[in-house]
Order: C-alpha cells, then structure tokens, then sequence
C-alpha cells in the first residue's frame, strides 16, 4: 500500500542521515511474512525469544509446550529481513503511576534492541546506523525459528558494546 511506500522512504531517509530505526517483528507467528515496517530494508526488525524457563505458555493464539532462555516464541513474526531477536517474553517493567507490569511481544523486545543502541551512542555519538546495526548483530547466541528454520543472532549488548571498541569504532 502507499503508506508502507512512504514509511519506506521515511525510515530510508532517517538511516541515510545517521538514524537508526529499530522495529518490532510482529506477533502472528508467521516464519513467511514481516508487517510493516519490520518488512522495510533499512529498519532493524526485532523478533522475540524467552527470557526463561516459565512453563509451557499461551500468548496470541499459540502455545509454546516448552520455554527456554534464548528460545523463538511461536508468535514471533520472522523471515529473511529480519535481524535480531531479543527477549520479549516475559518482560516486566515499572508501571506509570507505581508498580510492576509483565507483557510479551516483540513490541518488548524491540526496546531492549533500542536501548542497547542507546548505550552504543553514549560510547560514540557519531556512530551511524550501519556501524550500530552491526553491532546490535554482534552475538554469539544464534537463535533458529521454529517456522522456518531460520536462525538469527540474539542480542548481547555487551558483545556489541566490546565490538565498539575491539574494532576501532571509538575512533569514529
């Protein structure tokens, strides 16, 4: 549709200028198909993996029998474009106005993504989307879609931040 043509153009001319833009998979549990704007080239799309071992759990109308440190929730979207997982199940954060709130979804993983490539701009605020992009994919996780056999890197934002500097970004 034209709106993702323009989303498109939109997150190409914030990567073109230095902007990084960082997206969630999506949760229909499809290992074919991203929405938009994970489908977006220059969009890191973020998948979800469990955080731990809580059980066998059913999030968005499918059951993962068994959950795992670094295993692919069954309803995280992935496909070719996509490019880091990060935990998203279960995550619990501080709720406004007080007190705590769990939630699953890539939508909580694409932050934990988003925060790591906030610490990578604290080490070098000149860093540009490509360079943290890589980064945010330095893992020696590999996380293997359960839909299509795919494998991609997990998050370690302390592998991306000893990348900074063990290949010369904090001169840059």
């Amino acid at each position: 549709p034209s709106w993702t043509v323009a989303l498109g153009q939109a997150i190409d001319t914030l990567k073109a200028r230095g902007v990084s833009v960082i997206v969630s998979s999506g949760n229909n549990g499809s290992g074919l198909d991203m929405q938009a704007p994970a489908c977006i080239a220059n969009a890191v799309s973020v998948g979800a993996v469990w955080d731990s071992d809580v059980g066998a759990k059913t999030f968005f109308r499918c059951t993962d029998e068994t959950t795992a440190p670094d295993k692919d929730a069954c309803w995280s979207n992935s496909s070719t474009t996509t490019d880091v997982f990060a935990p998203g199940a279960i995550v619990t954060s501080t709720r406004m106005g007080g007190g705590e709130v769990s939630y699953v979804g890539t939508s909580q993983a694409a932050p934990i993504v988003t925060a790591c490539a906030a610490l990578l701009l604290e080490e070098s605020p000149h860093l540009d989307a490509a360079d943290i992009e890589t980064m945010l994919k330095r893992s020696d996780v590999r996380v293997t879609d359960s839909t299509n056999g795919l494998s991609f890197p997990r998050l370690d934002c302390a592998m991306a931040l000893l990348a900074f500097f063990s290949d010369g970004f904090e001169g840059h």
